[in-house]
């Protein structure tokens, strides 16, 4: 269902001609710490300052957007991990306030203190986001996602898990090109581990600030 939702939002927008093409790009720092849940685990790590470099493009009512959390470390006593996430998505905006939303996401945790034993994660989502003005420059926003998730590695196999991941926050606009924003993300991924007979939960929340820029 997820695919063919982004299969039909390519088609429709591919049918516009006239509409006007803008471009914005997006610079953020995510404050975030990693929760590993199961049976025998409930660990928190230090937390990390994350980068994410995000790029869209808008026609009309239709947009396709890119974004990358950089490289980012995390540790808990003698453990390590090191993730990096791309997310690549199609929308499709139905009002002034709401958009929505499909897309896919790659994530790869590799972790140092097991000969670097490297997690990939695939996920199909759609979602929704909202933009509301509150003041001459002050507006609040948020998102909301639901993935499928396969995830694979050298050692373990897995049943397809889901994710749910959220954004919300405010904003103030410098001019008519610039904005700052801050709020508070978070991703939930829950899949069973097949090898070890067991649920595993990861949760990955923080606070987030950023700057948004319209061409």
């Amino acid at each position: 269902m997820i695919r063919k939702f982004l299969l039909t939002v390519l088609l429709c927008a591919g049918s516009l001609h006239a509409e006007e093409i803008s471009y914005s790009m997006n610079f953020k720092v995510w404050n975030n710490a990693v929760k590993i849940t199961n049976p025998s685990t409930d660990v928190t790590t230090a937390s990390a300052n994350s980068p994410i470099v995000g790029f869209s493009v808008r026609k009309g009512d239709y947009f396709a957007s890119a974004s990358f959390m950089l490289d980012s470390s995390y540790r808990y006593q003698t453990v390590w991990l090191n993730r990096k996430d791309n997310d690549f998505s199609l929308g499709y905006r139905l009002n002034d306030n709401i958009s929505v939303l499909g897309g896919y996401r790659s994530t790869a945790v590799t972790d140092g203190s097991q000969s670097n034993w490297v997690d990939r994660s695939s996920i199909y989502y759609i979602g929704a986001s909202g933009f509301k003005q509150v003041a001459d420059k002050v507006f609040l926003y948020g998102n909301l996602a639901y993935g499928s998730l396969t995830n694979t590695n050298d050692y373990e196999t897995f049943k397809d898990g889901s994710l749910i991941t959220y954004e919300a926050g405010g904003g103030y606009a410098l001019n008519s090109s610039t904005q700052l924003v801050a709020g508070y993300r978070n991703q939930d991924m829950s899949l069973y581990n097949i090898t070890r007979s067991r649920q595993e939960k990861n949760s990955i929340g923080g606070l987030v600030i950023g700057l948004n820029v319209n061409f």
